[in-house]
């Protein structure tokens, strides 16, 4: 069975692609190149927890920074196409709105030991954790 792609998983892909070979990666000099330094060097051991926007900036450099070319992007083999536009296809659906959440309105009839994590935000109850 195959490993999950993940973003990590890509940036560390990218790197091998990058220096050539992957015993060479450690010795990569992407922190000390003329204009600024690798966005990807901190990952390339595929280690850390990469923001999708690093990606995304990578994407964005490559199309010339033109977001609908990012979009319309052509490479079929790119490893960060998935995630060219910030987001992680696999976890679409997950998450969200969490202020939806936050600043509903009450319940009628709430009761006296949830009112004490309640507090007044413009007029509406903000819901605080335990």
């Amino acid at each position: 069975m195959m490993a999950e792609i993940t973003p990590l998983r890509t940036i560390r892909k990218n790197c091998i692609d990058c220096v050539g070979l992957a015993s060479l990666v450690r010795e990569c000099g992407g922190d000390k190149l003329l204009d600024k330094p690798c966005r990807f060097f901190p990952y390339r051991m595929g280690r850390g927890r990469p923001k999708l926007r690093v990606i995304r900036e990578n994407c964005l450099w490559c199309m010339g920074d033109s977001p609908k070319a990012v979009k319309e992007c052509p490479s079929k083999t790119c490893p960060f196409l998935p995630y060219r536009m910030g987001r992680n296809p696999k976890k679409a659906g997950m998450g969200g709105k969490i202020w939806a959440f936050r600043l509903r309105k009450p319940e009628k009839g709430i009761s006296t030991s949830t009112a004490g994590n309640r507090e007044k935000n413009h007029g509406r109850e903000v819901c605080r954790p335990n």
